[in-house]
């Protein structure tokens, strides 16, 4: 598998200096890690993040996906990887099933026998009038007919916009709520007895794995619109290298074609500021060990080199908080959500998955990577195993 590195030689003169005007900190969060060589001289840790967009209704091919993802991972030598987009999906009988969950777990087993994850409640019960319902039903009908479930979204997005900007915030909720069933699901639910305000009943998608033992498991929600936006928190000590907090999260999206249904903030760019502000706050309140690593798709970034800035000012929360991105940090770094890849298309050019280290000991950078960017078999076609590319830091203990 490609990969693109971070690996700089560097002397006893260059750590000093390197780390010196690290302390102080840059934009990018650079943060107060030294890099060297390549060649560890001390006890290591890998992080790893990873959305796998196993969004049935809304990525393509999830369901064909989810075993050439469950294969790529195992192959992993990071010490925990947080994912991102591990769904639960209806199943034949109209049961939300963790199939997707129980297929990443089990076959990264061997080399993962440690997982955390929670199912979060469904939220708020919403519903829709038949009267407001029926314009965006013609709409749908007469345009996406024949359209799969997978393209469904997409679809009605691109035709029936005005009758999805018609329709009232708790019917907006219930319609986006119910992303990746067909055209019928969606009106039964919401016309009815009414359904989830969340996507997946409320799930929220999160997966830890790790190949070490995983305590003082908790998980926090946010304040959210159509997904249900939360944070896991494990700690775990890596063998030689020590403890650390390890948090997995997964942020509000920029979806600037789906209208906004809710009424707490002006759009996604404020519902996800305070998200990340009530983060910061929870992982004040728990964390233990001094060490924290956080990582996901955080949904933001900054324009730097090539890349193309997304909710820049957000990311700036996490550069404030004095939280390192040693991805970001990289003279040039590439894209996580690219329009070359098979799963996107257009112009994106954006790096929004992030690991970030908040550590109080000493360390050092060993590689620093994008991961899982090159296309796979899945179904006789060559695509990308996720719309996204995953994030992996190798740090060691300087102390």
């Amino acid at each position: 598998m490609q990969m693109t590195s971070l690996k700089v030689w560097k002397g006893l003169f260059v750590v000093a200096a390197i780390a010196a005007l690290a302390a102080c900190g840059d934009d990018d969060g650079e943060g107060n890690g030294t890099q060297n060589n390549g060649e560890p001289q001390g006890a290591t840790a890998t992080f790893e993040t990873y959305n796998v967009g196993l969004a049935r209704g809304f990525v393509p091919q999830a369901e064909a996906r989810v075993q050439p993802v469950a294969d790529a991972i195992a192959q992993s030598p990071a010490d925990v990887m947080c994912l991102q987009e591990v769904w639960l999906f209806q199943d034949e009988q109209g049961e939300w099933s963790t199939g997707q969950i129980d297929a990443l777990t089990s076959g990264a087993s061997e080399s993962f026998p440690y997982n955390y994850f929670e199912v979060t409640e469904l939220g708020e019960s919403v519903s829709c009038s038949q009267e407001e319902a029926d314009p965006l039903e013609t709409c749908v009908r007469a345009n996406c007919d024949g359209v799969s479930n997978d393209e469904l979204s997409t679809c009605a997005l691109n035709n029936c916009g005005e009758e999805l900007n018609g329709l009232s915030s708790p019917c907006q909720e219930c319609v986006f709520g119910q992303i990746g069933g067909s055209i019928d699901d969606i009106l039964n639910a919401c016309t009815g007895d009414g359904a989830s305000e969340f996507s997946y009943n409320g799930h929220n998608g999160l997966l830890l794995l790790s190949r070490h033992e995983l305590r003082d498991t908790e998980i926090t929600s946010f304040e959210s619109t159509i997904v249900q936006r939360s944070a896991l928190h494990a700690v775990m000590t890596v063998p030689e290298f020590g403890d650390v907090d390890v948090y997995c999260t997964h942020l509000a999206a920029n979806l600037s074609d789906v209208p906004y249904p809710g009424d707490a903030f002006s759009g996604y760019e404020e519902e996800q500021a305070a998200q990340i502000d009530a983060l910061l706050a929870w992982i004040d309140e728990t964390s233990t060990t001094g060490n924290v690593v956080l990582m996901g798709d955080m949904n933001n970034g900054p324009a730097k080199g090539e890349l193309d800035a997304e909710f820049a000012a957000n990311y700036q929360k996490f550069v404030d908080a004095e939280y390192a991105s040693p991805y970001i940090a990289q003279d040039s770094p590439e894209c996580t959500f690219c329009g070359t890849n098979t799963l996107v298309g257009g112009d994106s050019n954006k790096a929004i998955d992030h690991v970030f280290l908040d550590f109080t000991m000493p360390y050092g950078l060993l590689d620093v990577a994008r991961v899982y960017d090159e296309t796979v078999d899945v179904g006789g076609e060559q695509l990308h195993l996720s719309d996204h590319y995953g994030v992996r830091v190798t740090v060691e203990s300087q102390e």
